[in-house]
C-alpha cells in the first residue's frame, strides 16, 4: 500500500467512525422518550427496555452507515483539498483517482459488509426485537390486570374490569378507545372477556364476548354508530412506536434474502409480491449507497475545496437530497408504477452517473460553469 493511500485511509476510517456514532445517537435519542414512558408511565423493568432499545441499533445502522460514509468522504476529502494537499499531489505527477481510491475501497468494503449485515445480522435482530417485545407485553399485561381499577397501560386503550376470577375470566369489561385528539371516542362493553397470548405469532390480545360497541362518525356528535357483537378481539401493544415491528412472527423486515425470494416466489398475491420485492431490493439497494454516495462526495470535495462546518452542513444536505430520492422512488414502487427493481436503484444511478461528471472535471481541472459557457459560445 502506497503511503499516500494509508494517508487517506488515516483521515478517513477516524471521521467514519465518529460521524456513524453521531448519527447513531441521533437516531436513538429520537426513540429515547418512548423509552423513558415504557420505564416510569407503562412499568416496565429498567433491564427489559435497555435490551428492547439496544436491539434498535442494527436497525439504524442499515441506515446510518451510508450516511457516515457520505459525511466523512466530504470531511476528510474537502480538508484534503482546502488545505491545497491534493494540489501538491497532483503537481507531483499523483493521479486523482490515486486520492479518491482508497475512499471508494474503504466504501466498497461496507458494502460488502453492510449486504451481510442485511442478509444475516439485521433481520435476526429485528426478530429478536419482536420475541423481546413480545415477553415484555405478555408479561406486563398480567400485572396490569386488576379489578376496578382504569388501565392505561396499552397505548390508545383505558380498561375498566369489574371482576377477574381464578381461571381468568374477566367480568363486565369496558374499554375507551380514542386513538388521537380528531378521533372520536370508542366505548366498548363486554360482558366477559379473556387475555389470549399466542405464542406463534407473538401477539397478546383480549379476546371479549357478547358486548356493544359505540362511537361518534363526525365531530358534531349527529351521527352515532351502535354495533352489537359476540365476539370481539383488540390486539395489545404498549407504545404505537414499536406496534409496527411485533404485529406478526416473521414478517419481512425478519427474513434474510434467500426467505424472501422464497416467499416472493410462492406468493400468488400482487400486493404481497410487491410489498416483499420493495423489501428485498430496498435491503440490497442501500448497502450499495455507500458506494454510489462515495463515488459523488469524492470527486466534489476535491472540486468545491471546502471543510469542516461547511463540508458537514454539505453532507446533511446530500443526504437529505438522497433519502427524498429513495421515499420518493418507494413510494412510487408501492403504488406499482414503477418495479422494485428499478425504482429503489434510481437514487443509486443518479449519484453514480452525477460523481461521473463531477469526477470528469475534477480530472480536467475544468469548472462547470466555465466549461457551459464555453460551450455555448462554440455554438453560437
Amino acid at each position: 500500500m502506497k503511503i499516500i493511500h494509508r494517508y487517506v485511509f488515516k483521515e478517513i476510517i477516524p471521521l467514519f467512525l465518529l460521524s456513524l456514532a453521531v448519527i447513531t445517537s441521533l437516531f436513538l435519542l429520537n426513540k429515547i422518550f418512548t423509552w423513558l414512558d415504557l420505564i416510569l408511565n407503562k412499568g416496565v423493568p429498567f433491564w427489559d427496555a435497555l435490551l428492547l432499545y439496544l436491539n434498535l441499533i442494527p436497525f439504524f445502522l442499515s441506515t446510518t452507515i451510508p450516511m457516515a460514509i457520505l459525511i466523512s468522504t466530504l470531511l476528510a476529502l474537502g480538508r484534503l483539498s482546502s488545505d491545497l494537499e491534493v494540489l501538491a499531489l497532483k503537481s507531483s505527477g499523483v493521479h486523482p483517482f490515486q486520492i479518491i481510491g482508497p475512499a471508494l475501497v474503504f466504501s466498497l468494503i461496507l458494502t460488502l459488509g453492510l449486504v451481510y449485515f442485511n442478509h444475516q445480522i439485521l433481520p435476526e435482530s429485528n426478530f429478536a426485537f419482536k420475541k423481546r417485545y413480545f415477553k415484555i407485553v405478555e408479561n406486563q399485561i398480567n400485572v396490569a390486570l386488576k379489578e376496578k381499577e382504569i388501565i392505561n397501560t396499552f397505548s390508545g386503550y383505558q380498561f375498566y374490569i369489574s371482576q377477574i376470577n381464578d381461571q381468568g375470566i374477566l367480568r363486565n369489561v369496558e374499554v375507551f378507545l380514542k386513538s388521537d385528539s380528531k378521533s372520536p371516542l370508542q366505548v366498548t362493553l363486554a360482558k366477559s372477556g379473556k387475555l389470549i397470548t399466542d405464542k406463534k405469532n407473538l401477539q397478546v390480545s383480549l379476546d371479549l364476548k357478547n358486548g356493544v360497541s359505540t362511537w361518534t362518525s363526525d365531530k358534531f356528535f349527529q351521527i352515532y354508530n351502535r354495533v352489537y357483537f359476540k365476539n370481539y378481539i383488540i390486539n395489545l401493544t404498549l407504545e404505537n412506536q414499536f406496534k409496527n415491528m411485533s404485529a406478526i412472527k416473521k414478517g419481512p423486515k425478519e427474513m434474510n434474502f434467500f426467505e424472501l425470494w422464497h416467499k416472493i416466489q410462492h406468493t400468488q398475491h400482487a400486493q404481497e409480491k410487491n410489498r416483499l420485492e420493495i423489501e428485498f431490493q430496498k435491503r440490497l439497494s442501500l448497502p450499495f449507497a455507500c458506494l454510489a454516495v462515495t463515488w459523488f462526495c469524492a470527486p466534489m470535495a476535491i472540486w468545491l475545496r471546502k471543510k469542516g462546518f461547511l463540508s458537514f452542513i454539505l453532507g446533511i444536505f446530500f443526504i437529505f437530497i438522497y433519502y427524498i430520492l429513495f421515499m420518493i422512488s418507494e413510494l412510487m414502487c408501492e403504488r406499482n408504477l414503477l418495479s422494485p427493481a428499478i425504482g429503489l436503484w434510481i437514487p443509486n444511478i443518479c449519484f453514480l452517473v452525477l460523481g461521473s461528471v463531477l469526477y470528469y472535471f475534477t480530472v480536467k481541472e475544468r469548472e462547470i460553469l466555465t466549461f457551459l459557457s464555453y460551450k455555448k459560445k462554440t455554438s453560437i
